[in-house]
C-alpha cells in the first residue's frame, strides 16, 4: 500500500474558510445546490442531469433524509447518498489540516507553496 499526502488543490487558490466540503453541509443544503445547478446548467426536459453524491453524517435519521429528498423531488434528476465515513483502503481519505502539517513537518508531504 502506498500513501501520497496532498493538499486539496482548491486550497492553493482560495482561503480554507471559504471552502465547504460536501460532508460539512446538511443534506438539505446539498440537495438545494444540486437542484440549482440542475436548473441553471441542464435546463428542463433536455435529458441532461447533474451527477452528485451527498455525503451524509452516519447519525442522520432515515426520516430526516427522506424529508430532505421529498422537498426536492421534481427538481433533481438523480443523486447518490453515501454516509461520510472512511473505509479500509479507500482511494481518498480526508485528513485534518493539523495532520497535513504534521506530515509536511515529518517530510512525508510537500507543502504546496501556501
Amino acid at each position: 500500500m502506498v500513501e501520497f499526502i496532498v493538499r486539496d488543490s482548491i486550497l492553493v487558490r482560495h482561503a480554507e474558510e471559504l471552502i465547504e466540503q460536501s460532508d460539512e453541509i446538511s443534506a438539505e443544503q446539498f440537495f438545494g445546490i444540486i437542484a440549482t445547478v440542475q436548473a441553471t446548467f441542464c435546463g428542463e426536459g433536455d435529458g441532461q442531469a447533474v451527477s452528485a453524491t451527498a455525503q451524509i453524517m452516519p447519525d442522520m435519521s432515515p426520516e430526516e433524509l427522506e424529508s430532505s429528498i421529498r422537498r426536492r423531488l421534481g427538481s433533481m434528476k438523480g443523486f447518490t447518498v453515501f454516509p461520510s465515513v472512511s473505509r479500509p483502503l479507500a482511494p481518498y481519505e480526508a485528513i485534518s489540516a493539523e495532520q497535513y502539517q504534521a506530515a509536511v513537518s515529518a517530510g512525508l508531504a510537500q507543502s504546496s507553496g501556501d
